[in-house]
């Protein structure tokens, strides 16, 4: 009879191999459901081989790369990894590729934006100049039809809340002014209706708002609420119009974040996420009308930093409709729910833009290199299309060369 000592050894000797064994059988099989890791992975199906390929070696360097993205138990073994380094040493994964930041009182923060809140380089005086021409230009020609303007500047949560960001990020930071810095001056001295979300977040702060949670990228829904109020009340004063009432409060207190409240928590792959948890307030909505409110059009194009103003603008009922042209690459309309890709190709600006009551632009202060997504270009370059082709006598044909005659 074989001894304790033995079993014992053929015990642990077992479990060992099926651990070994177990996430090479899951690839093949998949018989224990999935946990995916949540964030953006490319993961290219694996082409057949050849002898080409496999002689070359590109084949092998595809089949780890593949591997390395779809073995089995991949998500449980990430987020286990990653929930031990938390739990244990406090902090995350250091690898580039790691979306999240891991800062003080366990604040997160997203790479990107700490990378531009670090590296932030300004645009030219010429370029800064030129973008405050072409904003001036396209208010004027849509004042020209009555028509509302705003730009919107989001603000950063590493530039916001900085003193939570790790010391290695803040002594890296280049110094000077920033393209927000230098923007902010040029745009009300050319007249440009600008609403500035970044000096909103800071004074929202200074009262002791929770403008971005700990476990968030975006703005909070409580500040998206008063942001999102403000929009209209600028649109009012231009219009003349009135506007239905946006009251942020009262606003109920949750202990657990809401959704893109939550954002970033999600993208940190842990198996908890309780440590990110705060009591945040979130505006009740109670839609009211007069006979005197007028529901406008609106055109709309920004990033992510709009979804939780337009949810607010949505459920009070702000307008009659809305399109919203996310990085004006898809198109979110209300109330209809649809959605659709833009093709500048075939785009009817007359139909999507200059039939619009009022035109809002968002931009976030690390990202006004990319004001507008091209929208701006594009639509000064339809307007000056327009006007070319009601120039009299502009036939919109090439001049006929004339033959010359042969000489004899």
């Amino acid at each position: 009879m074989p001894s304790s000592h033995t079993i014992s050894h053929i015990i642990w000797s077992c479990l060992f191999l099926l651990l070994v064994l177990l996430p090479g059988t899951q690839t093949i099989w998949g018989y224990i459901p999935e946990r995916q890791t949540s964030g953006v992975e490319n993961r290219a199906p694996l082409s057949t081989p050849n002898f080409e390929t496999f002689s070359d070696g590109s084949f092998q360097r595809q089949f780890e790369n593949w591997l390395s993205k779809n073995i089995g138990l991949r998500g449980s073994l990430v987020r286990t990894d990653n929930q031990i380094n938390f739990s244990l040493f406090n902090q995350f994964s250091s690898n580039s590729r790691f979306q999240v930041i891991l800062g003080k009182d366990h604040y997160l923060f997203e790479r990107g934006y700490v990378s531009s809140y670090v590296h932030s380089i300004a645009m030219t005086n010429k370029r800064l100049k030129t973008t405050v021409r072409q904003l001036k230009r396209l208010q004027e020609e849509l004042q020209l039809r009555h028509k509302g303007f705003l730009l919107l500047i989001s603000p950063s949560k590493a530039a916001l809340y900085e003193e939570y960001l790790p010391e290695q990020y803040r002594r890296r930071r280049r110094p000077g002014p920033t393209t927000f810095d230098l923007l902010m001056p040029l745009l009300p001295a050319e007249s440009v209706n600008v609403l500035d979300g970044v000096s909103m977040a800071r004074t929202l702060k200074t009262q002791g708002h929770p403008v971005f949670s700990r476990g968030s990228t975006h703005w909070t829904f409580s500040s998206a609420c008063v942001v999102a109020a403000e929009v209209m009340r600028r649109f009012e004063s231009q219009t003349g119009a009135h506007y239905p009432a946006m009251p942020c409060s009262p606003a109920p207190i949750s202990d657990v974040p809401w959704s893109q409240d939550n954002d970033l928590s999600g993208l940190s792959n842990l198996w908890s996420i309780n440590a990110f948890n705060q009591p945040l307030p979130y505006p009740e909505v109670s839609p009211s009308r007069d006979s005197l409110t007028t529901l406008p059009t609106v055109f709309s194009v920004g990033s992510s930093f709009m979804w939780s103003i337009l949810y607010y603008l949505d459920a009070y009922h702000a307008y009659g409709s809305r399109d919203f042209f996310y990085y004006f690459k898809t198109k979110h309309s209300f109330p209809s729910n649809k959605k659709a890709v833009v093709d500048p190709r075939t785009f009817d600006w007359e139909k999507e833009v200059f039939s619009k009551d009022l035109v809002l632009i968002e931009i976030n202060q690390y990202s006004l290199e990319d004001l507008g997504f091209g929208f701006v270009q594009g639509a000064l370059r339809y307007l000056k299309q327009q006007k070319t082709a009601l120039t009299p006598g502009n036939t919109h044909q090439k001049p006929r060369r004339r033959k010359s005659k042969k000489r004899t």
